[in-house]
């Protein structure tokens, strides 16, 4: 019997493995994708018009193309920096014009779906890296997000980037630190647009510091000590230098939008969005979780048996009988997306039966990742034990070791002396994905300590990097002899929430187009633009004023009336159901009737307000 060590491969970069061809038919996609989103906006009246909280990112891009300093109003939260300063070569192409913006939005948004593929891929086929993506590129937030100025789309794919070149770094045998410090810059960049991007440095230098930590305490496996040491001390360095430019660039940015009182901390806020996070990443990431639905057609163990027991303790409470909503909303709601953002009560844009299901099949999806997180869980642990009882039972280092060790269930390989660590080395995008996608979610957590509001569109990022490390899981653990039904449950899963997608991404942009529309009615009409409430997006755009550093709500008035000083609304517009039309004895000014998919039909009407006017 052979003593020899097998040392765990090294992992390849992707780009060395795919083909050139395949490189190509990626870009192409995501383009066609991001033009898509774009199609889709302009059919609806969408492009050329703010849309949810990008009215306040253009007054500030427009601000700086016109006056020559960053200076965004107090309702703008996130960082913003970089997003304006990118954006700066194309204001002064075409000048203070939003539809440019909207095709600098959606170029991200392809950037980011190529990269989040590239990583993925190298750990996935290419058809299960595809569905992965597919996942956000279908679903209902990022068609809605893309052909915006938001700064999420920009700064998903600047992490998407700094993601790949962290794999690389992980898994390069030459200049590793080189890719480390070219990941650590990208991640600044896209710390610059949105600040929840400290969830990359965070999980590449965790990896990258766990990984030498590995080849450091078994020099056979890699390069000598010494180069370990060394990229070890590189890694810190590097981490600390980001550590202080974000820092400094977080301060400088936090003093522009003017005193403000101390935040107050939520402490529970943290307990109640954990729930609903979980519920919404669950569906956000369906189609995967609906893989382990075979279930049926593998061998149940106690720990399977142990994990689903748990798994249901855990979601039934919240699924069945819970006044509070279990998912995050903001684009996913029955009122679809945003709905705050125009004054009055909002009808349902899903039906109650049709919604109903959606979160029936979402509290499914939940309790189906819960107890396959579980089992892994479970599993993991039972192997690591049975290991340790294996080599204390070993009477000296020279005994031999069993050909196949008792992790060997987990990772899949036999007569590896180090099987428990390979996955480290071996699948380091797999790894880090997965770190990523926890620092992700734990920074939204965070926080909510001081914001205690979590939207879903916070959690999109973890999408394509989720659903791929459980579809890693489920192919490891599903039987050969179906790999058929994983082909097709996927799919099913995907064309689901492809049609989910479709509809909640059209009716945002109709909305926001009939709003728009109706705004600019009114204006014709000889309403100034600035009296007019068309929603949050009209009302922000054309106040002449800067937001105020203390918010005064209004009584019997939406929030944004109160951001701006002596601020009039002579006209609201507000959106009606349709089949239930209101019986009131002023009749409207005005009407707009807009048609969504599947006979969708949204109504807006137009009414006086003489006491703020």
């Amino acid at each position: 019997m052979s003593l020899a060590v097998r040392h765990p491969p090294r992992a390849v970069p992707v780009l060395a493995k795919i083909s050139a061809r395949e490189r190509r038919v990626a870009v192409a996609c995501s383009l066609a994708v991001a033009a898509t989103y774009v199609l889709i906006a302009g059919l609806d009246g969408a492009l050329g018009v703010p849309r949810n909280d990008d009215w306040g990112y253009y007054r500030t891009a427009f601000d700086v193309l016109h006056q020559g300093w960053f200076a965004p109003d107090p309702f703008t939260r996130t960082m913003l920096v970089g997003q304006v300063l990118l954006a700066q070569p194309l204001l002064a192409v075409f000048g203070s014009a939003i539809v440019p913006l909207q095709i600098f939005g959606a170029l991200f948004a392809a950037v980011g779906l190529w990269a989040s593929y590239l990583v993925v891929r190298h750990f996935l086929p290419v058809g299960w890296a595809a569905f992965s993506v597919g996942c956000l590129a279908l679903g209902p937030i990022y068609g809605s997000l893309a052909p915006t100025f938001m700064s999420d789309a920009p700064s998903f794919a600047l992490q998407s980037l700094a993601l790949l070149a962290g794999v690389t770094a992980l898994s390069a045998t030459r200049r590793p630190l080189a890719w480390l410090a070219l990941s650590l810059a990208v991640a600044f960049a896209a710390f610059s647009v949105r600040e929840y991007a400290v969830a990359v440095p965070v999980a590449v230098l965790g990896c990258f510091a766990l990984s030498r930590g590995l080849l450091a305490r078994h020099p056979g496996w890699g390069p000598d000590a010494a180069r370990v040491r060394r990229e070890r001390i590189g890694a810190a360095a590097l981490g600390l230098v980001w550590l202080i430019g974000a820092g400094t660039l977080y301060v400088w940015r936090a003093q522009l939008s003017g005193p403000g009182s101390a935040p107050a901390l939520h402490w529970t806020a943290p307990a109640h969005n954990t729930v609903r996070v979980v519920f919404t990443c669950a569906l956000l990431i369906a189609p995967a979780v609906m893989l382990f639905w075979r279930w049926p057609h593998t061998p149940w163990t106690w720990r399977r048996w142990v994990a689903l027991g748990t798994a249901l303790v855990l979601v039934l409470p919240r699924a069945l009988n819970s006044p509070n909503p279990i998912l995050t909303g903001n684009y996913v709601s029955q009122g679809g997306a945003y709905p705050q953002t125009l004054y009055g009560a909002q009808p349902a844009v899903i039906s109650t039966p049709v919604w109903d299901a959606i979160l029936f099949l979402t509290s499914a999806a939940t309790l189906t990742l819960l107890a396959a997180v579980l089992e892994a869980v479970l599993t993991w642990v039972v192997c690591r034990v049975a290991t340790w009882h294996a080599r204390a039972a070993l009477p000296s280092p020279a005994h031999p070791r069993p050909e196949t060790e008792p992790n060997a269930e987990v990772t899949g390989d036999t007569g590896s002396r180090h099987t428990a660590y390979a996955p480290w080395l071996r699948e380091p995008a797999l790894v880090l994905a997965l770190v990523y996608s926890l620092a992700m979610i734990l920074t939204v957590l965070a926080v909510s300590l001081l914001v205690p509001w979590v939207g879903d569109r916070y959690l999109f990022p973890v999408v394509p990097y989720l659903a791929a490390a459980l579809v890693w899981w489920a192919r490891r653990s599903a039987p050969a002899r179906h790999p058929r039904s994983s082909r097709v449950v996927g799919a099913v899963g995907l064309v689901g929430l492809a049609v989910l997608g479709a509809f909640q991404v059209d009716a945002a942009a109709t909305v926001d187009g009939a709003k728009w529309r109706i705004g600019e009615a009114l204006t014709r009409a000889g309403h100034p633009a600035q009296t007019i409430d068309a929603g949050l997006e009209w009302f922000g755009f054309h106040q002449p004023g800067a937001v105020l550093n203390h918010f005064d709500p209004h009584q019997g008035q939406p929030f944004w009336v109160g951001l701006f000083d002596d601020a009039h609304v002579c006209v609201r517009v507000t959106r009606v159901d349709p089949s239930r039309p209101r019986h009131v004895d002023t009749p409207p000014l005005a009407s707009l009737a807009a048609d969504g998919l599947f006979g969708s039909r949204f109504l807006l009407q137009v009414r006086a307000d003489y006491v703020r006017c």
